[in-house]
């Protein structure tokens, strides 16, 4: 099962053949694997809220839903079931392996840490990796503090922020490009709702194998939750995870020769199927298990 990242949309993107999701979803039926996706509430064929509007309860549910009903399937060894989580898809992985008991999971591009944390940190990280100045970034970094705070912990009103302070306002604002209605496309109750997402709970409880990759040109993800992800699973269970750098790789599966190239060219790199390789590869080893 694939679950995707975290803009809204349809899944069903086949007809595209560079989209990844098609690529992924080539990958491994060509090799005898049944793979199911599922949209988001309120999105392609789903019913519920719109996705703009909705939250990450909800979705994660639902992708539980679809996980329990994947596995359910007579054509599908419920023993053999994996999950493959991209970008929030990762963060959301460990939740819906343990609706279908999965045996093993792949991420790509994900969260551990604190959805706030996550947030909060990597503005600051891509302003340093940017080498713009320090002073510059510590005062960018207060902004997006006192703002994040406001909205996302303690639940206040954008409108509300933007009055009481206008400044903090203004600077978060323009980095996003909207007027914070929003954020990332997502409503503020998605990202508040992400922020109290048990999934630190989750990686402890799972005690399946674990397939953690990471692109070395991914500024959007941080290295070190991956790491995390599996230090988790190998505390409890010496030897059940790999974590993996994918070379040259940003977010979206394009390659690049400097960490430069994929700030100023993001997801315009030479196409890589490193990740596809490595992750059907992975699966027929563990599926053979």
């Amino acid at each position: 099962m694939i679950l995707p990242g975290i803009p809204c949309g349809t899944v069903e993107g086949f007809s595209n053949p560079t989209d990844p999701y098609a690529k992924l979803f080539k990958a491994l039926t060509a090799q005898g694997f049944a793979v199911a996706m599922a949209d988001k509430p309120g999105q392609g064929d789903s019913e519920g809220t719109p996705c703009l509007e909705g939250g990450y309860s909800v979705e994660e549910q639902a992708f539980g839903a679809a996980a329990e009903r994947f596995v359910a399937d007579r054509r599908v060894d419920p023993k053999r079931f994996y999950v493959i989580g991209l970008s929030m898809g990762a963060l959301q992985s460990p939740m819906v392996a343990a609706k279908g008991r999965a045996a093993g999971i792949i991420t790509w591009g994900g969260v551990v840490s604190p959805w706030y944390d996550y947030l909060l940190t990597t503005f600051a990280r891509r302003s340093i990796i940017q080498g713009e100045d320090g002073n510059k970034i510590a005062a960018y970094r207060g902004h997006w503090r006192r703002v994040l705070t406001a909205i996302l912990v303690e639940g206040r009103d954008p409108a509300a922020v933007k009055r009481a302070m206008p400044d903090s306002h203004a600077i978060v604002a323009a980095e996003i490009g909207g007027d914070l209605t929003n954020f990332g496309d997502r409503s503020w109750t998605f990202h508040r709702e992400a922020d109290k997402a048990p999934t630190v709970s989750a990686w402890n409880q799972f005690d399946g194998r674990l397939l953690s990759l990471h692109g070395e040109y991914d500024w959007v993800s941080e290295m070190h939750d991956h790491r995390l992800a599996a230090n988790i699973v190998n505390r409890r269970h010496p030897g059940n995870a790999l974590f993996e750098v994918m070379p040259g790789n940003d977010h979206v599966f394009t390659k690049h020769k400097a960490l430069a190239d994929s700030f100023a060219k993001f997801g315009q790199g030479e196409p890589d199927e490193a990740f596809y390789n490595r992750s059907v590869a992975w699966l027929q080893a563990e599926a053979s298990r």
